[in-house]
């Protein structure tokens, strides 16, 4: 089964539930809760951090994970992800990357995005 490298270990696993388990476990450890139900943009599930500073929330990370494997006719057995950066103020700001980076790269680039934006934001 082909899935993304979020922690940059290679990790192989025989199933989604493998998968599943173990990035549950991992993102709930770096304070990301899940959501299964919701559809942001039709993934399969999803998981959402927000982002402080000086106790005043400014941004969601989330990492929106899609099952290909599940489609019918589907020749690959594959779970990718694409990464979402939200900025919380009055005007909508958003960073969408479907990439094969780690979470630690996206959470930097999330980062860099909101402190650049934030200068167009005040």
């Amino acid at each position: 089964m082909k899935t993304p490298n979020l922690f940059n270990d290679n990790k192989k696993y025989n199933s989604i539930s493998d998968f599943t388990i173990d990035i549950n476990i991992k993102l709930t450890e770096l304070g990301y809760k899940s959501y299964e139900e919701q559809k942001y943009k039709n993934e399969t599930f999803a998981y959402w951090k927000t982002f402080r500073h000086k106790d005043k929330k400014v941004y969601q990370v989330a990492l929106l994970f899609y099952d290909f494997s599940s489609l019918k006719n589907n020749w690959i057995d594959t779970i990718s992800v694409q990464y979402e950066c939200m900025l919380i103020n009055d005007d909508r700001i958003d960073l969408s990357v479907s990439k094969n980076i780690t979470l630690a790269e996206f959470e930097k680039m999330a980062n860099v995005f909101y402190n650049t934006m934030s200068l167009f934001t005040k």
